[in-house]
């Protein structure tokens, strides 16, 4: 395996220990992953509940990555920005959603970063985050 294929590999393992739906794919010409993503205390809940409050995210790990974070994608477009005050609607051009300040990024760990990325998006922030847009 490759330095990238052994940092993504890593990445992930450590990710679906926290999100176990996440799986590694070739849907786009950069290493992927795309699964549905919750707060991990509703995974034992009924499937409606775990269907309303998590997001179909697909997750494109950069060339250079760890040391560039990941992208993250809503796929099935469930965030609805208007729902969310205009200072908290944080979506680059590219569609990909922003979960973090880069200076907030830097301080942590590469080892770290994609789940401080992904964490925001599930629902266990009470509701003030991107979440709060679904209820």
């Amino acid at each position: 395996m490759g330095k990238l294929t052994d940092a993504v590999e890593k990445d992930l393992k450590y990710l679906r220990q926290y999100y176990p739906d996440l799986k590694r794919c070739g849907l786009t010409t950069m290493p992927t992953a795309v699964g549905m993503v919750a707060d991990p205390q509703i995974l034992n809940y009924p499937k409606e509940i775990r269907a309303k409050y998590s997001i179909l995210l697909e997750i494109v790990y950069p060339d250079d990555f760890p040391h560039s974070p990941i992208k993250v994608y809503d796929m099935l477009k469930k965030i609805n920005w208007l729902r969310l005050p205009k200072e908290r609607r944080h979506i680059f051009n590219d569609g990909s959603l922003c979960t973090h300040h880069q200076d907030e990024l830097i301080h942590i760990k590469s080892e770290n970063r994609s789940l401080m990325i992904v964490s925001p998006l599930t629902p266990n922030d009470g509701g003030r985050g991107f979440f709060s847009c679904f209820l």
